[in-house]
């Protein structure tokens, strides 16, 4: 797979071989063939180096946000409600791109072109709706649930300080972070009944 240089929680940089002007493309070719229930595997051989690329992984993990998350009702105050039913609800319509997602974050680079997309699309939504409203705590949960963000690779994340944007972010997902790090000490004393946040 190809190397990626600068920092990791920013837009990701391509090696110069890649045609990153594909992406878009590519990314809706993959997501009409995951919606319509095809095999995506034919796809992904067609441009592999494409598809586990930085800046693809951030591509279709913007893609699916909109899917999932869009369609979300808003609160009086404008913020996504975040119920166990929609928790539900957002699982199942994720389990739609799963396949995709995963393959994807067998590749740290991946996860953290998956981290950028989260962040990105988490700060939009505070300038659109006013505030953060602890919609990345959320996200990050249904990631690392699905399996596509390790243990390692958010708290690296949350480790960054680069930016005031990116601080503020880490702030508002303070809630999942504290029961990530509470995880982690049972889970080395070998407790593993820990209620999610």
């Amino acid at each position: 797979n190809a190397e990626y240089m600068g920092t990791p929680y920013e837009d990701a940089v391509a090696a110069p071989e890649l045609d990153i002007a594909r992406a878009p493309e590519f990314a809706s070719r993959i997501e009409d063939a995951v919606r319509a229930e095809e095999d995506v595997d034919a796809l992904i051989r067609e441009d592999e180096a494409l598809f586990f690329s930085a800046a693809f992984a951030q591509m279709f993990t913007r893609v699916v946000l909109e899917r999932l998350i869009q369609p979300l009702d808003l609160d009086s105050r404008g913020e996504y409600e975040f119920d166990d039913d929609k928790r539900t609800i957002i699982s199942d319509r994720f389990s739609t791109y799963a396949k995709v997602l995963q393959l994807l974050a067998e590749h740290e680079h991946c996860q953290r072109a998956i981290l950028a997309a989260l962040e990105a699309f988490v700060l939009e939504t505070a300038r659109a709706r006013g505030g953060m409203f602890e919609l990345m705590a959320n996200l990050l949960q249904i990631a690392y649930e699905q399996d596509l963000l390790s243990e390692e690779s958010i708290n690296d994340w949350a480790a960054v300080s680069s930016t005031t944007d990116h601080v503020a972010v880490v702030q508002d997902a303070a809630l999942f972070l504290d029961w990530l790090r509470c995880a982690e000490s049972d889970g080395d004393g070998g407790d593993d009944d820990q209620s999610e946040p």
